[in-house]
């Protein structure tokens, strides 16, 4: 019965997407020929609960910048504001900078950010921006959570018809979650190429992202890049046969 709700929801809410699909071109050219290609399932839709988990401390950055890549698509396709609601007390990682935001296409007014000191605090806010409907988005960092609380997000995201993202320290501990789908981002090397690999300078971020929990859909991995040129989110070589011309990249 559970699948069969989920199932209706999906196509009422099929007109209700963000626009931020990783499987169209502007975000990902992906090779629908390609049976093995399940990216196409990872959009980001209004209406869901995102939980994005990070590793060990060591990803905090990454995590923080696959999280910043998502919010970037929302906000160009909103023009909106995005809500972070910080602990610093957990995912100690320092302060995100506003003039680097627009590395991300995000214009420092477009991000309030809310320093709190509870699972508690940051769950009620996350679920009181969420009815307020005023935000183009919510993200709140969680140490700890259950099915219970997770699920209120989810349906004050699907009532509303708003995305909210949870970004959550995976070394303190598991829970039950009723998040639409659970990311895990962790760090890989990026590869410079062309002047930056000449001067052995770092290229553009890179990640490997996990979707280990997909609803009506099929997780997978893959190594994500960041790139800052043509502003989206991309499968990271050697899965791309490289143009000298950023948006002729495609997936082989």
């Amino acid at each position: 019965m559970e699948d069969l709700c989920a199932h209706i929801a999906r196509i009422e809410r099929a007109g209700k997407s963000t626009g931020m699909r990783i499987s169209t071109p502007q975000v990902l050219n992906t090779n629908y020929e390609n049976p093995k290609s399940y990216l196409a399932n990872a959009k980001l839709i209004n209406g869901e609960l995102h939980e994005v988990t990070i590793p060990v401390p060591a990803d905090v950055g990454a995590a923080t910048g696959f999280c910043l890549s998502l919010l970037s698509h929302l906000l160009q396709n909103h023009n909106g504001i995005a809500i972070w609601c910080q602990q610093n007390n957990i995912i100690d990682a320092g302060e995100i900078y506003p003039p680097a935001l627009m590395e991300w296409k995000i214009m420092p007014g477009q991000l309030i950010i809310l320093k709190l000191q509870s699972d508690k605090d940051v769950l009620w806010t996350m679920e009181e921006s969420l009815r307020s409907q005023k935000p183009t988005a919510v993200i709140g960092e969680v140490a700890h959570a259950n099915l219970t609380v997770t699920r209120r997000l989810q349906i004050a995201a699907y009532q509303n018809n708003l995305p909210a993202l949870m970004l959550r320290p995976g070394w303190k501990g598991t829970y039950n979650s009723a998040a639409s789908k659970r990311w895990r981002i962790k760090t890989r090397k990026s590869q410079p190429r062309g002047l930056a690999k000449e001067l052995n300078e770092p290229g553009n971020p890179n990640w490997q992202a996990e979707l280990y929990r997909c609803r009506g859909g099929e997780p997978g991995t893959w190594r994500m890049e960041w790139k800052n040129e043509t502003n989206n989110l991309t499968l990271a070589s050697p899965t791309l046969n490289r143009s000298g011309v950023p948006h002729q990249t495609k997936v082989t």
